[in-house]
């Protein structure tokens, strides 16, 4: 009995290891900023259509000394075009598109001057789609058109990937920011102009073992090692325990519902909150009234915080405190971001539709 309990432990390592996986950076030199927290959240309000969110440079002086002890900015690389051009991406479970910088965006783009840019000339597998494309922004957007490539993932060849070239940026939202463009991880309704998403296409030409992807962030990582995206399973070595599973409570979007979340001695969320879990915004956003709430423990504190406490599935997440990274939104949901995946292993399930948490190993 114990020699085949060891030997199915050995074959689901050996499985794991086979796995497709891309290193994911953190950018050891990114330092918060009123700009760049600006930046963030006029993403994550364009992705969500929110009125607005509060950033760090419009709370509280304490408020602000909370979050630059979490200075993080996750991103990993990935190539588009033959021969590969390489491209630091945002792997964003928020969204649902491709999008990056193109060489024939406008002169006057900020963005454009900082980033990589995509040259469909020098790509032999490139084919012209030309369909126009807009991603909404309050002080403006995105604006490109639709193009064609190989796009290669973890080592995996995605062919006759539609992805965005942008070619202006009304606003500075992206020059902020440390990465080129954003990969979208969320479900195929998401996605501007009815773009099938790069993992559907993935799953679609049969290049997956499972539809199924996984990630864990390294909090004291550095821009060599910030931690792993793992597609078409999980690593049962990076975690431990079981992974613990949640249905999602919305089929195009990877929602759940958390039963409490406490902050010291205040209830944040009682009787049941509904959450999106965003692997593209760094922060953890919550309603007003829980940010209240949270300001009066954060406020109040004369010495250590305590652990940010989530029930989710019946099982208790305790989050330390030096990963706890909050803002206020005007949403009735909350947004859980890197700063409360930092603490956990966290499985995306799309066939099943739901999502699997576990402590790290």
């Amino acid at each position: 009995m114990l020699k085949t309990t060891l030997l199915l432990a050995l074959c689901a390592t050996l499985a794991a290891a086979d796995l497709p996986r891309i290193p994911i950076y953190r950018n050891p030199s990114y330092q918060r900023t009123p700009e760049n927290s600006a930046a963030e959240a006029e993403i994550v309000r364009a992705k969500y259509e929110l009125d607005a969110v509060t950033t760090t440079a419009n709370a509280s002086v304490g408020h602000e000394i909370l979050t630059n002890q979490a200075n993080k900015q996750y991103y990993g690389q990935i190539t588009i075009g033959t021969p590969p051009q390489d491209f630091l991406v945002s792997f964003d479970t928020g969204s649902s598109n491709l999008f990056v910088p193109s060489v024939k965006c406008s002169a006057c783009s900020q963005t454009c001057l900082s980033h990589q840019k995509y040259n469909s000339s020098a790509s032999s597998t490139y084919v012209a789609n030309g369909t126009g494309f807009y991603m909404d922004y309050s002080q403006g957007g995105v604006v490109g058109y639709l193009s064609q490539d190989t796009v290669r993932v973890a080592g995996i060849v995605v062919e006759n990937q539609v992805f965005a070239e942008i070619v202006t940026e009304v606003d500075d939202s992206f020059t902020q920011l440390g990465f080129d463009g954003i990969l979208g991880m969320g479900f195929p309704t998401l996605a501007v102009d009815d773009v099938t998403p790069v993992f559907n296409n993935m799953w679609s030409q049969k290049l997956l073992e499972q539809e199924i992807f996984s990630l864990y962030f390294a909090t004291n990582g550095s821009s060599v090692q910030g931690g792993e995206l793992i597609l078409g399973g999980s690593d049962t070595s990076r975690y431990q325990g079981n992974l613990n599973y949640v249905q999602l409570t919305k089929k195009d979007r990877w929602q759940i519902k958390m039963d409490t979340v406490q902050f010291g001695e205040r209830l944040l969320c009682k009787d049941g909150c509904e959450a999106v879990v965003d692997t593209g915004s760094s922060v953890i956003l919550m309603p007003d009234g829980a940010y209240k709430l949270f300001m009066e423990v954060f406020e109040n504190s004369t010495q250590s915080l305590p652990d940010m406490v989530f029930v989710i599935g019946g099982t208790i997440y305790a989050l330390p405190s030096n990963l706890v990274d909050v803002q206020k939104s005007t949403t009735d949901y909350w947004i859980l971001g890197d700063s409360f995946l930092s603490g956990f292993y966290t499985e995306f399930d799309m066939a099943n539709k739901r999502i699997g948490l576990a402590t790290l190993a």
